[in-house]
């Protein structure tokens, strides 16, 4: 369900740092560890001030 939301969320606003660091979480839940590798590294993209994405890629 969190995937689901994440992903309807980043529909509206695809730039939120934010979304895509949850998301990341979400994915790392499911051991679906590219996708969150991959969900870390454009939110450090869209905000390379955003340490929380950095924390979860450790």
């Amino acid at each position: 369900e969190a995937l689901e939301a994440y992903n309807a969320a980043m529909k509206i606003d695809g730039n939120n740092a934010i979304y895509y660091c949850n998301r990341a979480a979400a994915h790392n839940k499911l051991n679906n560890n590219d996708q969150a590798l991959s969900d870390c590294f454009r939110s450090i993209e869209i905000d390379p001030n955003y340490s929380k994405a950095y924390g979860r890629l450790g």
